[in-house]
């Protein structure tokens, strides 16, 4: 926590690449998963799409699982959130400084997810990276984590 000298402001600064990297990527896909618990009741084929995500969180598997740190505003612009249709909801949740984003690209459930300055995109339905190119045609700044992924920035 960096506090400005008279104790009245301050920000939480974490590393982009150490052992967090791998709770956040679970805390993320867990978000993810548990939003899309509802739409896979008794739906075995999109169940099976979001196994692997669900037994990396259930599991605390080894292998990473990749998630990009989004380091601008401006993908908020392109993104509806999931809570949109709820605007009171919406308006407290975002008084609250968070907000959530599911997106389809191609066949992959992307969530975004936006806590404060913090913003983040995991795939849901697979550890493949290809839904990245979003974010390069977008032009939208990110760093690839856990570090086993950082040369997947931009």
């Amino acid at each position: 926590m960096l506090l400005s000298p008279d104790g009245g402001s301050g920000k939480i600064v974490f590393p982009l690449h150490d052992d967090s990297c791998y709770a956040i990527a679970r805390l993320l896909l867990k978000i993810g998963v548990e939003i899309m618990a509802p739409s896979l009741v008794g739906n075995t084929e999109r169940f099976n799409k979001f196994r692997l995500a669900r037994n990396h969180v259930v599991e605390a598997e080894e292998a990473p699982w990749p998630y990009f740190l989004i380091r601008s505003e401006s993908v908020d612009a392109r993104l509806v959130s999931v809570l949109a249709s709820l605007p009171a909801v919406h308006e407290y949740v975002q008084s609250r400084g968070f907000d959530v984003f599911l997106h389809q690209i191609e066949d992959e459930v992307v969530l975004f997810f936006r806590y404060g300055q913090f913003r983040a995109g995991i795939c849901l339905s697979s550890r493949e990276t290809v839904w990245r190119q979003v974010l390069l045609d977008w032009g939208v700044p990110h760093v690839g984590c856990p570090v086993e992924f950082s040369e997947e920035s931009a």
